[in-house]
């Protein structure tokens, strides 16, 4: 992960989200 000299984006983020948000139900909304 030091490879990248940028810092990790956010979209990864996102990405951990949504596929938390698959593996459950939504409640919200």
């Amino acid at each position: 992960m030091r490879k990248s000299p940028h810092p990790t984006p956010p979209t990864k983020k996102i990405i951990k989200i949504h596929a938390i948000l698959k593996c459950y139900p939504p409640k919200i909304g």
